[in-house]
């Protein structure tokens, strides 16, 4: 088990901002990490002194941002808080898309692919303009 001493408050508490950024609740995020929700509670608080370099990189993973260690500690981002929530509601868009259309396939109502894609689209604005809640969980 690798811990990191080097991973201290700062870069613990930009992990936090981050979450803050994408509007992504605890209980979520721990969820996307793989982490239980007390250990992530205690990371962010910046309760875990010595936390697990394993546990805190999956946390900055389901973040999108790198963190460093060493000589380049510290924490980057790899994708812009934008992009992820517009990916996160593409995919969710998308299959809730798939549901509509396997509901409707099954009455022999399918969507051609244009009427596909419009439902995506109007999900994609709906999910971002909406509150996160409704973004991130499934």
């Amino acid at each position: 088990m690798i811990r990191s001493k080097s991973i201290t408050g700062p870069a613990l508490t930009k992990l936090e901002l981050r979450r803050r950024k994408l509007g992504v609740s605890r209980p979520v995020l721990a969820k996307l990490a793989g982490v239980s929700l007390r250990n992530l509670n205690r990371i962010l608080r910046g309760e875990e002194l010595n936390p697990r370099l394993a546990t805190v990189h999956a946390i900055a993973q389901a973040l999108g941002v790198c963190v460093g260690v060493g000589e380049g500690a510290g924490i980057t981002e790899t994708r812009t808080a934008d992009a992820m929530r517009r990916d996160r509601a593409t995919a969710k868009a998308r299959r809730l898309a798939g549901m509509v259309q396997g509901t409707m396939g099954l009455e022999a109502q399918a969507v051609d692919q244009a009427a596909f894609d419009s439902l995506v689209e109007r999900n994609i604005h709906q999910l971002l303009a909406g509150p996160n809640r409704r973004l991130w969980e499934d």
